[in-house]
């Protein structure tokens, strides 16, 4: 698992706004980390089941390695407007299919029971 710093750290490097060899500003660790909190627990609103979490910089983030990269996307592509980015190109796809594939991992698909109307179709009717 990786902590809260260490996703925050990536995202930045993924939207090109700080470099490899660059210090991170604290109040961009608190703006991120606020913006990691509300990613997290706002996707329970787009249909996925994700527990409420309220991450501190040193937490480890409740997610599988697997996850991490588009957790990484996810949150960039929530971050770039903040930090004046545009995200283009094979940027603008990776940020796009990472919250994507994060959110699939949470979501939930119930088995729907079919009601009488859908049984008593033309389609379903013997002769």
């Amino acid at each position: 698992m990786k902590t809260a710093t260490q996703i925050i750290e990536a995202a930045f490097k993924k939207i090109a706004v700080y470099q490899t060899t660059d210090d991170i500003a604290p109040e961009d660790y608190t703006t991120a980390l606020d913006l990691l909190n509300g990613f997290l627990n706002g996707i329970n609103s787009r249909g996925a089941v994700f527990p409420s979490v309220e991450l501190a910089l040193s937490t480890n983030v409740p997610i599988y390695d697997h996850q991490t990269s588009d957790l990484e996307w996810a949150l960039g592509k929530a971050m770039a407007p903040t930090w004046g980015k545009v995200l283009q190109g094979q940027s603008a796809v990776e940020a796009t299919q990472g919250e994507t594939r994060f959110i699939a991992q949470y979501t939930r698909v119930y088995g729907a029971t079919p009601d009488a109307g859908l049984t008593r179709m033309p389609s379903q009717r013997r002769v």
